[in-house]
């Protein structure tokens, strides 16, 4: 046997035994920690595990009901106040390859929400249907509209409806359907006092919920709800300076709100805004498309200042190609002189190396230069 194979070997067993002393050591830090766990949460956990004992030996307990149940779900059938009732199965006329496995409690409300949607039923039970129906399916577009009718028929408390929307954004924030059935209540409410809060809520625990963002913008123009706007959106992007959707609403809140899109100042003050935000973090393409938009608002003098700005931003972040991209932007849409137009082709140039996955786009934005230039 080589020198070199007894090392080799040497070393393998060197490396198991520190291996073991590890494990032994990870073993009793694990005793030393379990020892430190306060008497209660042992009882506790010997009492879970004796229950799961006795439930999985006692078979006699365990009902017929399909594994997604998890609470005591008592039948339509055994309901008294369905008694009577004839549920509509569903109509499969041809026979199917694979059949979805719905679940027994399921296949039986949508029977039952069948029946009522069939003979237009106003009923306080078939209201509480409804709920059962979102409860299981939260996009059923039909039982949210069938829901709609039914407050408007029996006269329901929409500020109750409200408050039950309120605490069921929680669990389906990104549901279509909920945020449409919220605008027309609160549209009946005719008060949007509570508006605001509720998209607040939803966006500060999912930042980037479209339908949120949507509701907002429909709720402040329906309601006049313009105060403190933008204090939030400016809140919003501290805690997230690359949120697309918060810096869509800014440049809404922005124009709207003040009715001056054209307006030189407006302009010039949402520049600065966004150059505050790129020199924090030059690689966020969501501030450079907004500095894009309202650069287009100001005159040669102004994009000349805004040039050196992003100049300088330019010479910090040599890894970033956003700049670059601006830069060209500005030459070719603003300044157009023939210097300029060099300036553009000397970076164009640059971007089909630092920037190769649109390399055949850079190709062509040189050939569009240069044809600008001659």
């Amino acid at each position: 046997m080589s020198t070199q194979t007894k090392s080799n070997k040497s070393e393998t067993f060197s490396v198991k035994e520190e291996k073991e002393v590890d494990n032994k050591e990870v073993i009793e830090k694990d005793k030393k920690e379990f020892k430190g766990v306060k008497k209660k949460e042992k009882e506790k956990i010997v009492s879970n595990i004796k229950e799961n004992e006795d439930e999985s030996d006692d078979e006699n307990q365990i009902e017929e009901l399909s594994s997604d149940s998890d609470y005591d779900w008592t039948p339509y059938s055994k309901r008294p106040e369905w008694k009577g009732v004839e549920p509509i199965p569903q109509n499969n006329n041809e026979p199917m390859i694979c059949p979805i496995d719905y679940s027994r409690e399921f296949k039986e409300i949508m029977e039952y929400f069948r029946f009522v949607l069939e003979n237009n039923e106003i009923s306080e039970r078939a209201f509480e249907l409804t709920f059962e129906v979102i409860s299981y399916v939260p996009g059923h577009y039909s039982a949210w509209w069938y829901r709609r009718i039914l407050i408007e028929k029996l006269n329901k408390d929409l500020m109750e409806e409200m408050e039950f929307l309120k605490k069921y954004v929680f669990g389906v924030q990104k549901n279509y359907q909920l945020w449409q059935h919220r605008k027309c209540i609160a549209d009946r409410f005719n008060d949007g006092k509570y508006e605001k809060e509720f998209s607040k809520i939803a966006l500060y625990k999912d930042a980037k919920n479209l339908h949120a963002w949507s509701y907002r913008i429909w709720s402040i123009q329906r309601f006049n709800l313009w105060d403190g706007e933008l204090k939030f959106v400016e809140r919003m992007l501290q805690i997230d300076s690359r949120n697309n959707s918060a810096w869509t609403y800014r440049k809404f809140i922005v124009t709207m709100a003040g009715e001056i899109e054209e307006n030189l100042k407006l302009a010039i003050n949402e520049c600065t805004f966004a150059l505050e935000k790129l020199a924090i973090a030059a690689n966020n393409e969501a501030a450079w498309v907004y500095l894009k938009h309202w650069i287009l608002k100001t005159n040669f003098e102004e994009c000349q200042k805004i040039e050196k700005k992003v100049i300088e931003i330019n010479k910090k972040k040599h890894h970033c190609f956003f700049p670059d991209e601006f830069l060209i932007f500005i030459y070719e849409k603003i300044l157009k002189k023939e210097n300029y137009l060099q300036k553009a082709l000397q970076f164009a140039q640059l971007l089909k190396i630092k920037d190769p996955i649109r390399k055949k786009f850079w190709c062509y934005k040189i050939f569009c230069l240069k044809k600008l230039i001659n």
